[in-house]
């Protein structure tokens, strides 16, 4: 049986006057990203969340799993805070991209336990 959507503000909803924003992010060969797997990239834990994969043979990968490679030439729509988009977006492979990763989820767990104790909760992952 189908349903009707209503009209709804996806940019209330997203929270864009919060500083969120949906961006794509064209991938090149020396990104951090490139060979990775979602679930050992873990953009998660910097708050940002890979909503679609666009491949450059034309395949679209809607919601992928964790077990979805990114591979170089993927176009990947993102959700998150803008400023943590645009640092994604420009992290290259190496040491100095994996401590860039480090300390962005380092920052997204402060920024969560912060929220926890304004909500009065328990400021273990749970919520993540």
């Amino acid at each position: 049986q189908l349903t009707s959507l209503e009209i709804v503000d996806y940019t209330s909803i997203l929270r864009f006057e919060h500083g969120y924003r949906v961006g794509e992010i064209k991938v090149d060969e020396d990104h951090w990203l490139v060979g990775r797997k979602l679930l050992d990239a873990r953009t998660s834990d910097e708050g940002i969340h890979l909503l679609a994969i666009h491949r450059e043979d034309g395949e679209f990968v809607p919601t992928p799993t964790g077990e979805t490679f990114i591979r170089h030439g993927d176009t990947i729509t993102l959700y998150g805070l803008a400023e943590g988009i645009r640092a994604l977006s420009m992290r290259k492979a190496g040491a100095e991209g994996d401590e860039e990763h480090q300390r962005l989820c380092a920052e997204h767990r402060a920024l969560i336990a912060s929220q926890h104790e304004r909500e009065d909760r328990p400021s273990d992952a749970e919520d993540r």
